[in-house]
């Protein structure tokens, strides 16, 4: 019985730690044109979106009538037009090495990238 309580403690823990890391901020709304753009986050949370709003993995981005300039922290830049739905599905970035990933998936629209 003592162990199933501590792989249930363990699997607690581990659920938490990776729910917290996955709100996370990676970047930020460094430019916007127009008003009408919204962060969906997790399965409830929608903000609406401004420029210096952080930014965090599993994001989802629509813009109807705007266009977002984002900045992740390893200085890459990520512009969404209008009309467009972009999902940050991963980022990975090691300050030390300056070496890291990121991973989008563009379900609708343009999106221009710079590294």
């Amino acid at each position: 019985m003592t162990s199933n309580k501590l792989i249930l403690v363990f699997l607690l823990v581990l659920t938490s730690n990776l729910a917290f890391a996955s709100t996370e901020e990676v970047g930020s709304v460094t430019e916007q044109t127009g008003s009408a753009a919204q962060i969906k986050r997790g399965p409830n949370e929608v903000i609406e979106s401004q420029k210096g709003i952080g930014i965090s993995m599993n994001d989802e981005i629509s813009t109807a009538k705007t266009k977002l300039g984002l900045t992740f922290v390893d200085d890459t830049k990520v512009s969404i037009s209008e009309q467009s739905v972009l999902v940050i599905d991963d980022f990975i970035y090691d300050p030390n090495a300056g070496t890291g990933k990121l991973a989008m998936n563009i379900a609708l629209g343009t999106v221009k990238y710079s590294s």
